[in-house]
């Protein structure tokens, strides 16, 4: 219960007391100025402490809750800097990936393919590992991206548009002979890229090879 309303309580029981001994004759006269003075008092102490704005709180109110702020025990609260898991995972692709560039430079090939796949492990839904992966597996089997093409399929199921993934998979149509369908990927990814990047005019070139294969041989699929 509030301050001011205990107050006015008080004030409201003193107001009967005095109106009840108001009737009675037989009380001194200095009792009588302390029953009515009593109510005016607490009816004064109570304007006193309203003006003075004295905080209330209604019934039910707790204690405010604490805020914990960034440098104190926040609880679960996450603070800059703390490594998530998707950091975590980034952390160890970003890692992988360097060792597999690695190996690659030192055409290690093999050794390349392995930490793509780990890659994937870690990403399974990143159409990069992916793409990167199939790369990988084509180079260590001297250049047949057949061997890569489980992989290669996958990054295209993941991202239909993804530039490498598209890239790889028109040569592998190439490599096996099926110019119609290497050709329709050259045309897909000929609009992914930019109209005057050099990628885009070697696609093109690739891609009016594939026709001109396609054409003469009956559009072998």
């Amino acid at each position: 219960m509030s301050l001011q309303l205990t107050l006015s309580f008080i004030a409201l029981a003193g107001m009967f007391a005095a109106a009840f001994m108001a009737t009675r004759r037989d009380l001194p006269r200095s009792a009588m100025l302390l029953i009515v003075a009593s109510p005016l008092a607490a009816a004064m102490v109570y304007v006193l402490v309203g003006a003075k704005g004295f905080p209330s709180q209604t019934p039910g109110d707790g204690p405010a809750p604490a805020v914990a702020d960034r440098g104190g025990n926040a609880g679960d609260v996450e603070v800059p800097g703390s490594t998530t898991p998707a950091d975590a995972a980034g952390g160890k692709v970003a890692a992988l990936r360097s060792q597999a560039d690695d190996a690659r430079r030192a055409k290690n090939y093999a050794q390349a393919a392995a930490f793509f796949r780990e890659v994937t492990q870690v990403a399974p839904f990143d159409p990069d590992g992916w793409a990167d992966l199939g790369d990988a597996q084509a180079a260590a089997g001297g250049g047949d991206l057949k061997a890569g093409e489980a992989a290669i399929n996958r990054a295209l199921e993941i991202d239909p548009r993804h530039a490498k993934a598209l890239w790889l998979k028109a040569s592998l149509e190439l490599q096996s002979k099926r110019f119609a369908a290497a050709a329709d990927l050259w045309r897909r990814l000929l609009k992914e890229l930019p109209a005057d990047s050099s990628d885009a005019k070697i696609v093109q070139t690739n891609l009016e090879e594939a026709e001109r294969l396609a054409d003469g041989t009956g559009t072998k699929r």
